[in-house]
Order: C-alpha cells, then sequence, then structure tokens
C-alpha cells in the first residue's frame, strides 16, 4: 500500500510535540541530544531518497525515527525525508513512556464502557409504533404505569406582621379564610377586583370557609383591607426576583427532580413524556369576557377527588400519606392518566401524555382547523369534533338566543346559562364556540383574495387579524405594562432631545463656517 509523500515540516513539528511530552512526563530534557542527532545527520543527508527505499508502512509500536529538518527546493517534488535513528536513552524512555501509557482493564472501565452501549443501543431502539398492529377492540395501550400526578403546595399562613383589616382594625383570620383573603389580595391591582360580578361571587364563597364567628363580623367586602397583604406578596415577588444564582440553580435542580420522577410514564414498555403532571393550585376563577362565574373560588383538589387510570399489574400510585385516591380505574380505551372533577363549570380535568407521544401522534389533527369542519370524513381532535357539530346547529341556538335578549334578559347570565343547556347540544361550552368562531371566520377569510404586494408573512398576518379581531381574542396589559411605557417614553424624548441639540450644533457650524470664509476672502483681498 502506497502512502503520500510526507511534508517534513509537519513531521517535525509532530516529532517536537513528542519530545516535550517525554519530557514532561519523565523530567529527562530530550532537546539536546535531538539537536545533536539532526546535527550529525543534516551533514549526511542526501537531498532525495533513494529510488530502492520502501514506503512508510502503518506500525502500532513507536516510531523511533525522526524526518530530516532542512529546506525543500522547487525542484524537490519527489523529496522524502530520511529517517533517523534516536540514540539509546530516548529510546528507551520511550519503551518506558510506553509500557506505562497502557491502560489496564477495571471494573470501572468496562462499566462505562457497557452504559455507552446500553444508551447506544436505547437510542438505535426508535419506537416505531406506526409499524405495529392496531388493537381492534380500540383500546388505546396494553400497559401503563406512572407515579400519579402532583398536587399543589399546602397552605402558609402569614406572618404575624402582615395583618388584615375589617372597617379599619386589624383582625386575625382563620386559616382556611386567610388563604383564600390570600388570593383576593394578589389581584387587588387587576381589573378584576373593580368589576361588581367578581366582587360579589367572591365574597359568597369566602364567607363559605369563613367560621362562624368571622360570619357575624365580616358583613361588607368594601370594608376589608387587603392592601398591607398585597404589599407583602409584592416584597416577595421581588426578593424571588433577587434570589441568588446558586439558590436558583438549587430550585432547578429540585424541579429537574420532580420531573424525572413525576413527568414521564411507562406505556408498552415504553418512556413518554406526561404533559401537565402538576394539579392546579386553588385560586379566584376569571373566566372570559364577563363571565357570570367570575370570582367564584376554585377549590384544592383533594386525593380523595382524583381517579387515577393504570394497569391491573403495574405499581399502582401512592397517594400522599393519610389520604386515598377515589378509585383506581383500568381503561384501556381512554388516553388519560388521572382526572378530577373541578367545582366552577363541573367539567372533568385530566393529565395527559405529552403531545410528542405516541397516542397523540397517533391521532391525525389537522393544521388548519378550518378543514376540519369543511372535511367531516378527516380524523380530528375531540374538541374539533364538537366544533364541526356545533356548525349543524350553531344557527338553532343563536335564534334562541336573540329570542331571550328581545325579552330583557341579562345578556351575561344568558350566555352562561345558554353556553351549559346540555339540552341544546351534548358538549356544548364556551371553548367549542370559540373555536368554532375562530376556524369559521379563517376558512371565510382563506377565500378572500390578499394583497399581491405583500409578503408571507404579511399574507399570514393578515389571515390571523381576519380571525383575532371578530373573536375578540385580546390579551389583557401586563402588571409592567406602565412602566415599559414610561421607559420608551423617556428614551424616545431623550433622542429628540439629542436631534434637537444637533440641528443647533449643525446650524452654528454653518454659521461658524460662513464667517471664517468671509474673513478668508477679505484678507485674501
Amino acid at each position: 500500500m502506497q502512502h503520500d509523500r510526507i511534508d517534513s515540516s509537519v513531521v517535525g513539528e509532530i516529532d517536537d510535540a513528542i519530545c516535550m511530552v517525554i519530557e514532561l512526563l519523565h523530567g529527562v530534557s530530550v532537546w539536546k541530544d535531538r539537536e545533536e542527532v539532526e546535527s550529525g545527520s543534516c551533514e549526511k543527508a542526501d537531498s532525495h531518497t533513494p529510488k530502492d527505499k520502501k514506503p512508510l508502512q502503518k506500525d502500532s509500536s513507536p516510531k523511533l525515527e525522526k524526518p530530516l529538518k532542512r529546506q525543500r527546493s522547487h525542484d524537490d517534488s519527489e523529496f522524502k525525508p530520511k529517517k533517523i535513528k534516536v540514540e539509546k536513552k530516548l529510546k528507551r524512555k520511550w519503551e518506558e513512556m510506553e509500557e506505562d501509557a497502557k491502560p489496564e482493564k477495571s471494573k470501572d472501565m468496562d462499566a462505562t464502557c457497557d452504559g455507552r452501549k446500553k444508551a447506544k443501543k436505547e437510542l438505535d431502539e426508535t419506537w416505531k409504533w406506526w409499524e405495529e398492529e392496531r388493537n381492534i377492540d380500540g383500546s388505546k395501550w396494553k400497559c401503563l404505569e406512572h407515579k400519579g400526578p402532583v398536587f399543589a403546595p399546602l397552605y402558609k399562613p402569614l406572618p404575624d406582621h402582615v395583618k388584615f383589616y375589617y372597617d379599619g382594625k386589624p383582625m386575625k383570620l382563620s386559616p382556611n379564610a386567610e388563604e383564600v383573603a390570600t388570593f383576593f389580595a394578589k389581584m387587588l391591582d387587576h381589573e378584576y377586583t373593580t368589576k361588581n360580578i367578581f366582587r360579589k361571587n367572591f365574597f359568597m364563597d369566602w364567607r363559605k370557609e369563613m367560621t362562624s364567628e368571622e360570619k357575624a363580623k365580616i358583613t361588607e367586602l368594601k370594608k376589608c383591607d387587603f392592601r398591607e397583604m398585597n404589599k407583602y406578596f409584592k416584597a416577595q415577588l421581588e426578593a424571588k426576583k433577587q434570589i441568588s444564582k446558586e439558590e436558583k440553580q438549587r430550585i432547578k435542580k429540585e424541579n429537574e427532580l420532580v420531573l424525572q420522577k413525576y413527568g414521564f410514564c411507562v406505556m408498552d414498555n415504553h418512556k413518554e413524556r406526561i404533559a401537565n403532571f402538576h394539579i392546579e393550585p386553588p385560586g379566584l376563577f376569571c373566566g372570559h369576557g364577563h363571565h357570570p362565574k367570575m370570582g367564584m373560588l376554585k377549590r384544592r383538589v383533594q386525593p380523595e377527588d382524583v381517579i387515577i387510570n393504570c394497569s391491573k399489574d403495574s405499581d399502582i400510585p401512592k397517594p400522599p400519606p393519610g389520604t386515598k385516591w377515589k378509585e383506581v380505574r383500568l381503561d384501556k380505551k381512554v388516553t388519560w392518566l388521572a382526572s378530577w372533577m373541578e367545582n366552577i363549570q363541573g367539567s372533568m380535568k385530566y393529565i395527559m401524555l405529552n403531545p410528542s407521544s405516541r397516542i397523540k401522534a397517533c391521532v391525525c389533527v389537522c393544521v388548519c382547523t378550518c378543514a376540519c369542519i369543511s372535511y367531516p370524513s378527516l380524523p380530528m381532535d375531540r374538541k374539533y369534533e364538537t366544533a364541526r357539530r356545533l356548525k349543524m346547529c350553531v344557527e338553532h341556538i343563536r335564534n334562541q338566543y336573540r329570542e331571550e335578549v328581545q325579552r330583557d334578559v341579562d345578556p351575561p347570565a344568558l350566555c352562561g346559562a345558554v353556553l351549559h343547556r346540555q339540552e341544546l347540544m351534548d358538549g356544548l361550552t364556551g371553548k367549542v364556540f370559540r373555536t368554532y368562531n375562530t376556524s369559521i371566520t379563517l376558512q371565510r377569510q382563506l377565500k378572500q383574495p390578499t394583497t399581491p404586494e405583500d409578503n408571507i408573512p404579511l399574507k399570514i398576518l393578515s389571515y390571523n387579524r381576519a380571525a383575532a379581531i371578530p373573536c375578540n381574542h385580546q390579551r389583557a396589559p401586563t402588571k409592567t405594562y406602565e412602566k415599559s411605557m414610561q421607559n420608551l417614553q423617556t428614551k424616545t424624548d431623550a433622542k429628540k432631545q439629542r436631534l434637537l441639540e444637533a440641528k443647533w450644533e449643525l446650524k452654528r457650524a454653518k454659521v461658524d463656517a460662513k464667517v471664517w470664509k468671509d474673513e478668508k476672502t477679505r484678507k485674501a483681498r
């Protein structure tokens, strides 16, 4: 096998590096010996390699020969460096270094190699679920095991220096009443707390959590003072932003441990990611628009409210100490892992798998929701299926709504009543109405021509606006909105001032230039 011609300068640099390593490892200087060898060899070296010289062969043993360093001429097209011998001392040190460098096989190395092989094997073993046979009986899985949901942390009472005031006087609340009061205090700066329906529903549910003594004393919400509690939570939020980098890393590690324990399940002997394994903490319901139930208390979900779905022979999730599950169910025809009923709308909440999971990927959901409504034969998600059914009876529902409006019924209350009348349509909710309105509006807009001069992002924006404006897709201003606007206004004013100063400087410079030019002309005369 013929080898390519080796550049002597490159090989020389490699040789220098080898000698440096020997010196560092063994404390022996080899540079002097090397210079003597090279100087002696340079006197005897020819400009060309003999024709009968054999080509360099690959060898696993240490290379004891070093090439000749010399300047190449333009005529040395067939130049090959001449091999030289290293002195016995350098050779002996080289052999010793080679013996020391030979690694000994150990259990740790074997374990590491096995771990790498195992990781590579797992990486290669991708779950090709699309090649598997589908179950005829409609079951979604054969084996399912998980750790259950993560419940919201328990309430921690406020410090003694944080007071709640009623009618100008401090008052100590019971733990349950104090927790609900904190929900309102955190939203004190929000627009919701100024709405009558929100305040009415909150006060009604708050009184249900009070003791008999508290109910007798707290009779009006307008006499309640939550400002000190609100100030405390703001300070807590600011302190959380100022935590050290080490503390952030500690919190991150704790969250990673929780994710590894509860964020994955084993389905049909394959590890799958869970989407929402945290149960929503208690709080106040806000809803969309003028929802008739805004301000009501979203109660804390207890283990006794949760239904667990898993395999019969699997390791059943353990509830928190001193509690039990509502039910442990084996239902292979559903894809949820846990479920419970929320108290506001009376609807079921679920813990589902991540969208990247096998079950979610099997559901062929159309990218454009308008296609789901126009073509009933397409397979689709349950939400779009219900929206498609709504299209068949939406005019009937709206006619009933208009008749109620003509009889002077309160519109917000009517909206909530119509949306939850199951006799109109099974599964009818506000979310279904929003999905239908958005989809049908986008479908109609797709038939409208766009401006030819617009690029693709502008055309997409026009479609999004066409659907967002009629459907009233709005976002409430953030808490830092006013501050951000003030900062932008300050920057704008500063730039305007700088621009004005620059214009004055330019004007003065023009005047000075004209004066200087006139003086120069006058002197020239």
